[in-house]
């Protein structure tokens, strides 16, 4: 069951109104209103606080095809240039697609701004590493070092989508690479 159903069968189940609701996770009547009538999707900032203050089931134990779960945020992943990957725990956020390795990265440059901009988050599944064109890949090259492109055919490479004319797609087979995983999902900061 998805979140806002949950959230619907707790109000009536519990004889709640939207300002009660909106008191107990700490958001105006108007915008539980919102998320009610289906104008507004729940945050996956929020998603915790729900099911804690109203009793929910989490998402991530559901059996929902797409839970809210929180993920693991591994570390940074550059966006531009190659960029050594390290293991840096950052935490966690919330996503509600992909499989059940899937973790998040920050995001550390420009070369994918029109995607995701410096600082944003990228969630990438890794079991989930079949090249189709079109899909963005956070991928390593032989010297341990990552960023993220966009796949594309003919001639097959791993371009940038950014805003900066500076990147450059990378040519495949003019370095030893390997898919981490594709990325499945973005958050960006406002």
């Amino acid at each position: 069951m998805d979140i806002i159903k949950q959230i619907r069968a707790a109000k009536r189940d519990q004889n709640l109104t939207d300002q009660q609701i909106g008191d107990m996770v700490g958001l105006p009547r108007y915008t539980i209103t919102k998320i009610l009538n289906g104008r507004r999707r729940v945050l996956a900032e929020e998603a915790d606080e729900f099911v804690k203050k109203l009793g929910l089931i989490s998402q991530g134990q559901a059996s929902d095809p797409s839970p809210i779960r929180r993920i693991p945020i591994a570390g940074a992943i550059a966006a531009g240039n190659w960029r050594e990957a390290l293991e840096d725990p950052q935490g966690h956020m919330y996503c509600d697609v992909g499989g059940p390795n899937t973790f998040g990265l920050r995001v550390a440059g420009d070369s994918m701004d029109m995607v995701v901009e410096d600082g944003g988050y990228i969630a990438v599944d890794p079991d989930d590493t079949d090249l189709i064109t079109g899909r963005i890949y956070a991928v390593m090259n032989g010297s341990s070092e990552t960023t993220f492109k966009k796949y594309r055919e003919d001639p097959a490479r791993l371009e940038p989508l950014s805003s900066n004319p500076r990147h450059k797609p990378i040519r495949i087979g003019s370095e030893d690479f390997r898919i981490i995983g594709r990325v499945i999902w973005r958050a960006s900061l406002l």
